[in-house]
């Protein structure tokens, strides 16, 4: 009875530590993917100063201009929230 019961703790101590180092090496992917951040990094920056760019291009009537950076600003944007949805999740 007591080989039983010992069999059983093994058994779930052997699951339970698989779990937990599944779950460290899920939680690893995640904190390493130092590229995709950088690139998450690079598209922010671009996407805060095109914004900047579109307003100042339509407070002076370069509506060209404007349109290349609310452009810029919106596929920046998207990387942007693909790269945090993708690091985050």
């Amino acid at each position: 009875m007591r080989q039983r019961e010992s069999e059983r703790q093994a058994q779930q101590d052997a699951l339970k530590s698989a779990k937990e180092r599944q779950a460290q090496a899920e939680a690893d992917r995640r904190v390493q993917d130092i590229p995709q951040a950088l690139v998450g990094w690079n598209m922010g920056c671009i996407m805060i100063w095109s914004a900047l760019f579109t307003v100042g291009n339509v407070l002076y009537g370069r509506t060209a201009y404007a349109v290349a950076m609310l452009t810029t600003f919106v596929v920046s944007g998207t990387v942007v929230i693909r790269i945090v949805r993708r690091i985050w999740d």
